[in-house]
């Protein structure tokens, strides 16, 4: 198992120019924490839109999609994907019409003992699943203008917000 947050993943960039200019001549801290907060509301629109259209069986693939954001010099970048070390139990029972019908009972404590139980590890058979019926693609081609109205609208409002001067402002780090 990696020690990486995703193993199948979408990857939305922030390299537009209009975000540029509106961090351009801010303190360092203050532009990077304000575009890792748009760039986390975009993801989640495309999360949300994922975990509508992917493929249900027990809800533990839906349940681990999520959206990791980093900073890198000079920008940022969100990770929409399948969450790497989630591990659900899933209940299997039989319906009144003998039909076999499984449930995701939760997340598996660490050092749980399963017994009976199934344990489902989604980052196993996610790309499997990404094959057949693919579900991150197209979240992003649905809801790729609306991720980056979001985007823009949260960075407006981020950078709306009043910052703390700090006493050396002087030697401060600027955004390029």
């Amino acid at each position: 198992m990696s020690n990486g947050l995703f193993k199948s993943s979408i990857r939305i960039d922030s390299n537009a120019l209009e975000i540029a200019s509106m961090l351009r001549g801010q303190p360092y801290r203050r532009a990077e924490n304000a575009l890792r907060a748009s760039m986390r509301a975009a993801a989640k629109v495309v999360q949300v839109e994922a975990r509508r259209i992917v493929a249900v069986d027990t809800g533990a693939l839906k349940k681990s999609i999520g959206v990791k954001v980093s900073a890198v010099k000079g920008g940022a970048f969100a990770r929409v994907g399948v969450v790497d070390r989630r591990e659900y139990e899933v209940k299997q029972r039989t319906s009144k019409d003998g039909a076999l019908v499984r449930r995701a009972a939760g997340r598996v404590k660490a050092g749980a003992k399963l017994g009976r139980k199934m344990r489902k590890m989604p980052i196993m058979y996610a790309p499997k699943i990404e094959q057949q019926q693919p579900f991150l693609k197209p979240a992003l081609e649905q809801k790729a203008t609306a991720a980056i109205k979001v985007m823009t609208d949260r960075l407006r409002a981020e950078m709306a917000k009043p910052w703390p001067k700090k006493r050396n402002v002087r030697n401060a780090r600027v955004w390029a």
